[in-house]
C-alpha cells in the first residue's frame, strides 16, 4: 500500500512512486501496487484508478459513506482493479450488521472488519454465508 493512508488524490499521482514501484517489481521485491485511504476514499480511489497503475485498493467503505463510494467501487472493479440496506435483519451488534452489509456488495473482493479479539472474530463468522435483501437507498 503506497501510499498507506492517502488523505488526498494528489498523493496517488506521484510519478516517482510508479517509477520506483516498477524497479522494485522487476527486482522481484513487490508484486502489486496498492493504496489505502480513510480520508476522502472516493476521491483517492478515483485518482488511483485514473492513473492506471494501482492494482489494489483498501478504502473506507461503510453504511455511512456507501452512497458516495458505490460508483467509484464499481468503476474500480470495471477497470480491473449502491445498494443500501434499508433494514438489517436480526438482533446483531452494529459492527456485525455493517460487516454483513459490506459482504453483499458484488464489486468488493474482500472485506476487513473489527477483529480486535476472538469475540469479534466469532461475531463475524456468525454471518458467514448469510444474504441480505438489499434495496436501493
Amino acid at each position: 500500500m503506497c501510499p498507506h493512508g492517502a488523505g488526498f488524490s494528489e498523493e496517488v499521482q506521484l510519478k516517482e512512486t510508479f517509477t520506483t514501484f516498477e524497479q522494485l517489481k522487476k527486482a522481484g521485491k513487490v508484486r502489486f501496487l496498492g493504496v489505502s485511504s480513510h480520508n476522502d476514499p472516493a476521491g483517492v480511489l478515483r485518482a488511483a484508478r485514473e492513473t492506471g497503475h494501482y492494482e489494489v485498493a483498501m478504502v473506507a467503505f461503510n453504511v455511512i459513506n456507501g452512497g458516495y463510494m458505490e460508483r467509484e467501487i464499481e468503476l474500480a472493479k470495471e477497470s480491473g482493479a449502491s445498494k443500501k440496506c434499508k433494514e438489517l435483519p436480526g438482533n446483531m451488534k452494529a459492527p456485525v450488521k455493517a460487516y454483513l452489509w459490506a459482504l453483499q456488495n458484488p464489486n468488493l473482493s474482500a472485506v476487513i472488519s473489527n477483529l480486535w479479539d476472538e469475540q469479534n472474530l466469532n461475531d463475524n463468522l456468525s454471518v458467514a454465508g448469510k444474504k441480505l435483501r438489499l434495496q436501493p437507498g
